[in-house]
């Protein structure tokens, strides 16, 4: 059994060096085989580009999130400065509005109710 093993391994080897082992039998045989590895191989290039393909655009959209988060922060900083009792004088002087400006804070009213 071992040298009929031999003997089938010596004789595969001398047809695939002679080259009549690729225009052989053997590959006519089993030509829906390889044409089945063809088309799985295939499948995963496609799927291989598509996830590349995905991985730039959710990078691009990191970035993208980043630079939001950066102007969102610079947006509150500047509207909170502008907001500050100080800025809105200023802004009244410029535009030369009427309305004084109250320095004393607000009094509390209490009314007491009679029976």
């Amino acid at each position: 059994m071992n040298e009929k093993k031999k003997y089938n391994f010596n004789k595969l080897l001398k047809e695939f060096i002679s080259g009549n082992l690729i225009h052989g039998e053997l590959i006519i045989k089993n030509v829906s085989f390889i044409l089945f590895i063809v088309f799985l191989c295939t499948i995963f290039i496609a799927i291989r580009n598509y996830n590349e393909k995905i991985i730039r655009e959710n990078a691009t959209l990191q970035k993208d999130v980043e630079e939001l988060k950066t102007e969102l922060l610079f947006l509150k900083a500047s509207l909170t400065n502008c907001l500050r009792k100080s800025e809105i004088n200023k802004q009244i002087k410029n535009y030369e509005l009427n309305f004084s400006i109250n320095n004393t804070p607000p009094k509390i009213v209490i009314v007491k109710c009679q029976k």
